[in-house]
């Protein structure tokens, strides 16, 4: 059993809400954005969630994603091993920084110190700021310690809350923006597990993310860089035969005869897509009110039920109350516009998987090659290079597999990517609203 906790993140989001302005939005056009993390980013699900927002929402705002997640990483990894020849590579305009999860089992494990992780952020941050980068700092998502499962507690893993807190006031020292995954997540979390104890957002290793917690961190980022909630608004006065409101849309051909009325519509986004959001989504967030309205409302209509048909096909009957009080249409799957918005989440989605292999390469390469084999150019023969792998060479097989692919690999990803850019501008539909007799 699951308790709807919509109101839970409230508490999460006063600590969101002060760096930030009302006008801040995280990305402009032409924007590189290199999300800097460990696995958890290195898969890049939460990424996919909020890229294919703004590519629905903001059509012709195009900047490109650039995953700069390992697997494994620690912000001292990451400070340095990866910043010149992964990150700073890439001429970022705008950074986000998830990194702890694997810093804290180092630091318990005694190898590192406890200044280490606030030292090597802050590190991370001069490089990005020194290099022309802005930076969002993202604290990391919790270490589910407490739910009931086969699957033991590493302590190694515990004290995250306190790196969590770390993130937070660097932001606030360095006047940065901060998004707070780990609260929200662990509140719900523990509110749940007093419900049922297997409660979990991450996977059985209790470090990984699920598709849920993927979208809610993705949520959660919209949230706090205060994302718009419309899509678009349209508001028809039938009794007067005029448009009262085009909000971020266009109505044209506007007719009223026969008591059907017809109109065109051109949205200026469309919505993201209803088969992208997880089922229990709605148990933890109110995304469609939040962020997804795409509102039709008809006032003056005499009471009745009416037909809504979109470029000739039917969409559903409505009573003029509903219509009168707005339908949400982001909510509809059957829409031209949702389905043009579902095939965007097909292609991202084999996007993030074919870069996920990308990121795969440069985890082995600046992880364990350059990190434990001291080896700096992958140029080095392969025999040469297993030769040092004291016969553990099962993983670099992999590695060299898809390195051999490597070429591949960027330019399907980078054709995925124009495809997204291509292929997510709204089209001009035709609404009819007729009443069923």
């Amino acid at each position: 059993m699951i308790k709807k906790i919509i109101l839970c993140l409230c508490l999460s989001m006063l600590i969101l809400v002060e760096t930030f302005s009302q006008t801040y939005i995280p990305f402009k056009e032409g924007d590189r954005w290199c999300a800097i993390g460990n696995s958890i980013t290195h898969q890049g699900k939460y990424l996919e969630m909020i890229y294919l927002y703004y590519i629905t929402r903001f059509p012709t705002q195009q900047f490109k994603l650039l995953n700069c997640g390992a697997g494994g990483d620690t912000t001292t990894g990451t400070l340095t091993r990866r910043m010149d020849g992964d990150i700073l590579v890439h001429q970022p305009t705008i950074s986000t920084i998830m990194l702890g999860m694997n810093d804290i089992w180092w630091e318990n494990s005694g190898l590192f110190t406890k200044e280490n992780y606030s030292r090597d952020l802050e590190g991370i941050i001069n490089r990005l700021e020194e290099n022309g980068s802005r930076v969002i700092l993202i604290t990391p998502s919790p270490y589910d310690y407490s739910v009931k499962s086969t699957e033991r507690v590493d302590p190694k893993r515990l004290g995250l809350e306190r790196l969590a807190s770390q993130v937070i006031d660097l932001g606030r020292k360095r006047n940065l923006p901060v998004v707070d995954f780990y609260n929200p997540m662990h509140q719900i979390t523990l509110e749940q597990q007093t419900i049922d104890s297997t409660f979990t957002l991450l996977t059985k290793d209790r470090v990984h993310t699920t598709p849920l917690a993927d979208f809610l961190m993705g949520y959660i980022f919209i949230k706090s860089t205060n994302g718009t909630p419309f899509v678009s608004k349209t508001k028809i006065d039938a009794k007067s035969f005029s448009v009262r409101e085009q909000n971020n849309c266009s109505v044209s051909n506007l007719s009223f005869k026969d008591g059907t009325i017809s109109f065109s519509l051109l949205e200026y986004a469309l919505p993201y897509p209803k088969v992208a959001i997880p089922e229990e989504a709605s148990l933890f967030m109110d995304f469609e009110n939040e962020l997804n309205q795409e509102i039709l409302q008809i006032d003056g209509l005499t009471p009745g039920k009416y037909t809504l048909s979109i470029n000739s096909i039917a969409i559903a009957d409505y009573e003029a109350a509903e219509f009168a009080k707005g339908l949400n249409l982001a909510t509809i799957a059957d829409t031209p516009q949702n389905k043009q918005a579902a095939l965007l989440a097909e292609t991202i989605a084999e996007y993030t998987s074919i870069v996920g292999n990308i990121r795969y390469i440069a985890m082995k390469e600046y992880g364990e090659l350059k990190k434990r084999y001291e080896i700096d150019d992958v140029s080095t023969p392969k025999a040469d290079i297993l030769e040092q792998f004291q016969g553990n060479t099962d993983s670099f097989n992999e590695y060299f597999n898809l390195k051999s692919k490597e070429s591949f690999w960027m330019k399907k990803a980078d054709e995925l990517d124009k495809m997204l850019w291509e292929n997510n501008k709204p089209q001009d539909n035709y609404y009819t609203i007729k009443k069923v007799k």
